[in-house]
């Protein structure tokens, strides 16, 4: 299996070992676990927006209406 090495920073370090040292996993698969949620959530976005964007450009994404209707509801919840 490839090796990744990388610099974090001393604070999220420390985090990281008392979390592991808290549920008893080595730093190793907690490492392999958060990387792999970083993925899949990342690549579920980018297939999000390159679903939209295809949308968007084949004009079936939203009418101007309906844009004019998001915008003004979001308009008024920031009142």
């Amino acid at each position: 299996m490839p090796r990744l090495t990388f610099r974090i920073a001393p604070a999220l370090k420390k985090s990281f070992d008392a979390i592991c040292k808290t549920r008893k996993q080595s730093l190793s698969s907690a490492a392999v676990f958060a990387i792999n949620d970083f993925v899949e959530v990342q690549e579920q976005q980018i297939a999000g927006i390159k679903k939209a964007l295809k949308q968007a450009d084949a004009g079936t994404f939203a009418t101007d209406q309906e844009v004019r209707r998001v915008f003004a509801r979001l308009k008024k919840r920031r009142r």
